[in-house]
């Protein structure tokens, strides 16, 4: 088992010893751009960045997800408000769009990846066209920097956030073409159960312990070791204890989560073994409904666990 780091701020680099984080599994490169807009962070800014981020992760490395601009979050400027901004023009479609904004962003990553062990993930990404764009914006930007003899280590693996239906079903096309695949079940679990998980009058319908969701987990598992590309999970469900262990009885083993989570979860990972919270999930498979599988989870682990459990119960 991993446990990497989810990441926004430059400040939070410096709390990843402290957690005990084995790198970033999600370095949110974003919020270098909501606290500027509608003013964007130069090559030199960034580069800064990410030579800072580079430096404390070492062998362990970092994804940097490239900016995950629109939906829920500010857009550049040119780009009006939309009426569905979370089925609109974000992400890996902003990027595509304003790829002057991506191409200074790959600049900076291609440097600072000198001083460690980069990759960037493409996030929500639902075709392979949108895939194989932003790998030639890619392969073009190292051979700029090449050709002027700008020093970088282009040794930069590419990976997809799994975030919508699409890209989950076809998974195993992504991954013949990527070197690994990142699972983000915020917005996965939003898109496959269509629920805004910002909106109150619905708050109740985010489920991540779905059976869609388990199931939508577990043939990623299936398509990443048929494939043979490495499989990693980021999101909040990752740092709910009873979700991670869940995670991992379906096949996950590598978790990116808040820093802060980090020593909770990795407590409640090692107060269980591995062969019986595997069985555990494969009895979980068969329910229907969320509470059914959250009810089978907290019997058995308080079994298994019952001095960690209970103590995590009691804080609420």
């Amino acid at each position: 088992m991993s446990l990497r780091a989810n990441v926004e701020l430059p400040t939070e680099i410096e709390s990843l010893a402290r957690f005990g984080a084995e790198g970033v599994g999600l370095y949110r490169s974003e919020f270098l751009f909501l606290t500027r807009l509608p003013d964007l962070p130069g090559e030199d800014e960034q580069y800064e960045v990410y030579r800072k981020l580079s430096e404390a992760t070492g062998q362990n490395g970092a994804n940097i997800r490239v900016f995950d601009l629109g939906g829920d979050k500010l857009t550049l400027e040119g780009f009006e408000a939309e009426q569905n901004p979370a089925l609109g023009l974000r992400a890996i479609r902003l990027s595509l769009k304003a790829d002057h904004v991506f191409r200074t962003q790959l600049r900076a990553i291609l440097r600072a990846n000198l001083h460690g062990r980069l990759r960037v993930v493409l996030p929500l990404v639902s075709t392979i066209t949108e895939l194989r764009e932003a790998k030639r914006i890619i392969a073009d930007v190292k051979q700029e920097m090449a050709e002027a003899r700008v020093e970088h280590n282009a040794e930069l693996p590419v990976g997809v956030m799994i975030e919508v239906p699409a890209a989950a079903l076809m998974a195993d096309v992504f991954a013949r073409e990527v070197d690994f695949l990142s699972v983000g079940t915020n917005d996965l679990i939003q898109y496959i159960l269509a629920v805004d998980r910002a909106n109150e009058n619905v708050a109740h319908l985010y489920q991540p312990l779905h059976p869609a969701i388990l199931r939508t987990i577990a043939h990623l598992v299936r398509v990443a070791e048929s494939q043979q590309v490495a499989l990693e999970l980021c999101g909040e469900m990752a740092a709910n204890p009873l979700q991670a262990i869940a995670l991992i009885g379906l096949g996950i083993r590598t978790l990116s989560l808040v820093p802060g989570s980090i020593p909770l979860v990795k407590n409640a990972i090692r107060s269980v073994e591995l062969q019986r919270v595997r069985s555990l999930m494969k009895d979980a498979m068969r329910l229907t409904s969320a509470n059914e599988v959250e009810e089978l989870l907290s019997q058995e682990l308080q079994r298994q666990a019952p001095r960690f459990f209970s103590a995590w119960s009691s804080r609420g």
